[in-house]
């Protein structure tokens, strides 16, 4: 079941408005509808929203298997809880990003620099976001560039397939912190790179447009990928801690 657009039947009105605007995406103008998610997004984002949605969560055990099977640890390094998956039909997905130290020294020195198939619109439920931003340019630094895409397994665990396109040249373009209560728009444009931070643990709710891509790309001197890697769900029990942990760090 990966298409549930209906995380609490009892949700509070920023949850319902958030659906409502992921489904009426294609029907408005797009910067129209990009202020409204971002409106949508910051309501929704209230810590006593989060704390509502993670008790009802504990309230619906079919809801948290759902949930767990398709929630995994990203290859960046992150925890991805996905609430809400509507992939197939407008291309919306709802999820929760937690970074939690401690990290290795490997983990932190990861290049770990990448792009988008989609816009997203997030805010910082606590911690702080550090991100770098970069622009392809003849100056600046070469890294190997890897796109990926997605593809499923029989039991529905996300594979990532790996391609290697070659040298690309980034520049610096900025750098960007986002401290708890921020919401924000990404561009699918937009190539950046999170610090991750070695003593603030930190999470966002994410709300995740349709592909306008094919692949994503990663740019890395630190990494070299497989040709697919499996993302393992996450267990009933690891969700629970998850959003036990989440729940104690909100403001």
């Amino acid at each position: 079941m990966r298409h549930d657009l209906t995380p609490d039947k009892a949700a509070d009105s920023p949850i319902a408005a958030l659906i409502d605007g992921m489904r009426g995406y294609s029907a408005y103008p797009k910067e129209t509808i990009r202020q409204s998610i971002l409106v949508d997004v910051a309501r929704f984002s209230a810590p006593a929203v989060i704390a509502k949605l993670i008790d009802s969560m504990y309230a619906n055990p079919d809801y948290l298997a759902v949930v767990a099977a398709r929630s995994y640890h990203h290859a960046n390094h992150f925890d991805k809880i996905i609430l809400v998956d509507d992939e197939a039909e407008n291309g919306f997905r709802l999820a929760i990003h937690l970074w939690r130290p401690p990290y290795t020294s490997d983990e932190v020195g990861d290049d770990q620099i990448h792009s988008h198939r989609c816009e997203f619109w997030s805010n910082v439920l606590f911690g702080a976001l550090d991100s770098l931003e970069y622009c392809r340019s003849d100056t600046g630094t070469t890294f190997t560039e890897v796109t990926y895409g997605a593809e499923y397994s029989d039991t529905g665990a996300k594979i990532n397939v790996y391609t290697t396109v070659g040298d690309a040249t980034l520049a610096d373009a900025r750098y960007i912190r986002r401290p708890a209560g921020t919401t924000y728009h990404l561009p699918d444009y937009c190539i950046h790179r999170i610090r991750i931070s070695i003593r603030i643990p930190t999470a966002t709710i994410l709300v995740r447009g349709p592909h306008t891509r094919e692949m994503s790309s990663v740019f890395s001197n630190t990494t070299v990928y497989a040709p697919t890697a499996e993302m393992q769900p996450l267990t009933v029990d690891q969700l629970r801690e998850r959003l036990h942990f989440i729940g104690e760090n909100l403001p």
